[in-house]
């Protein structure tokens, strides 16, 4: 990760929006301090909190439509110049990190990299929710 924060010039961590997971806090500061970029944690917030937490949801699509044009940049705050790195905890169709990045690109001044990051437990089971 670190090669790649190098490499990409990377100016921030910004987290995707969570409401379930415990550890984010601590592991993103630490993150923030190993690497020595700053960590964004309120950049990007929900404008319409969405009905469920992805891994509630069966399939892509229920995970496309709970996500679709939810997400907002905090006005509060400014946009740093240069690669972004989008961190999401949940591994499953990618909407919310696309949905992350259809926020950042309808700021029509904002045309830097972003690039996805994942971490993430996986507990899937074919069929159920997850």
């Amino acid at each position: 990760l670190k090669t790649i924060i190098q490499t990409s010039q990377i100016q921030a961590i910004i987290p995707l929006p969570s409401r379930s997971w415990k550890a984010r806090q601590s592991l993103l500061y630490h993150l923030s301090q190993t690497l020595l970029i700053p960590l964004l944690d309120n950049l990007l917030i929900w404008e319409n909190l969405p009905a469920h937490r992805q891994g509630e949801l069966c399939n892509n699509d229920q995970r496309h439509y709970n996500v679709h044009q939810q997400m907002t940049l905090n006005s509060d705050l400014q946009i740093p110049d240069g690669s972004l790195l989008l961190f999401d905890d949940y591994i499953g169709s990618g909407n919310t990190l696309k949905e992350a990045a259809r926020a950042f690109r309808s700021n029509k001044t904002y045309k830097n990299p972003l690039i996805p990051f994942t971490i993430a437990s996986l507990k899937w089971h074919l069929g159920k929710p997850g």
